[in-house]
């Protein structure tokens, strides 16, 4: 109960009425994220995991808006506006979780105003910007902060990674596309 009051507090200006559904899941200790979009000030929001598959888990919001994460990366989003579709975060992810910095691809598509789908080539720097305390509503916690400077020919984004020494991301700042822009995610303590 006191994980449900702690998470409708911090997001209780900007979430729609309160799902039962969401609410439950809460209750009960499921896996959740809070999850805002940067450029939106109303866009903050708790979501629950509703489905694991290949590795992906898909977590959904009150109003229906989704996102599907890979080992803490951004693999999709559905409901924000053209949406990434998929992505393919291999390198990044296996550098990030091994803390090796160096240079990986990623590929992300996305749906357009045409309702096309776009596959568009990035090359990250993959660095270690050294330890930090971080409070995640477990206490302070020891993480390393991982940087990601990524680069197409004609767009640049920087996402950034709290990583726990199990290797685990407790937070993170992932940009979803130019139209929505960086994500903040964080992780709700059961």
């Amino acid at each position: 109960m006191r994980r449900l009051a702690l998470i409708l507090a911090l997001a209780a200006c900007d979430t729609p009425a309160p799902d039962p559904m969401i609410e439950a899941a809460l209750q009960s200790g499921a896996p959740a994220l809070l999850i805002s979009v940067e450029a939106r000030e109303d866009a903050l929001a708790p979501f629950v995991a509703s489905t694991t598959r290949d590795g992906k888990t898909t977590w959904r919001s009150a109003d229906g808006v989704s996102v599907t994460t890979q080992a803490g990366l951004l693999h999709a989003t559905r409901g924000l506006g053209a949406d990434m579709l998929a992505s393919d975060t291999a390198q990044s992810r296996r550098r990030l979780i091994r803390n090796q910095p160096g240079l990986a691809e990623r590929f992300h598509t996305f749906l357009n105003g045409e309702d096309q789908a776009i596959t568009r080539a990035y090359v990250c720097e993959i660095t270690n910007r050294g330890g930090r305390q971080i409070d995640v509503g477990r206490g302070p916690q020891t993480a390393r902060l991982m940087a990601e400077d990524c680069a197409s020919l004609s767009e640049t984004f920087t996402n950034l990674y709290w990583i726990a020494p199990s290797g685990s991301i407790l937070q993170s700042r992932q940009w979803a596309g130019a139209f929505t822009g960086p994500l903040a995610i964080r992780d709700i303590p059961n």
